[in-house]
């Protein structure tokens, strides 16, 4: 499973912060192909930006 540095749709990176978590998951919409992260997609990353889907898949992860 890859892993970024940053969201590969929109460029979110990790917060710095104690508690603001060290990494995130990045999704991929099964309907287009869209990857993105809770930060790009809509409704907190449970649809995809593009088409609205709710079907998607881990596809890898970002890091700090």
């Amino acid at each position: 499973m890859p892993k970024w540095n940053s969201c590969p749709s929109c460029g979110h990176r990790p917060g710095s912060g104690l508690f603001s978590g060290n990494w995130f998951p990045v999704y991929q919409c099964k309907k287009c192909r869209k990857t993105f992260c809770h930060k790009c997609g809509l409704r907190n990353g449970e649809e995809c930006p593009s088409c609205g889907s709710r079907e998607k898949q881990k596809v890898g992860e970002v890091y700090r």
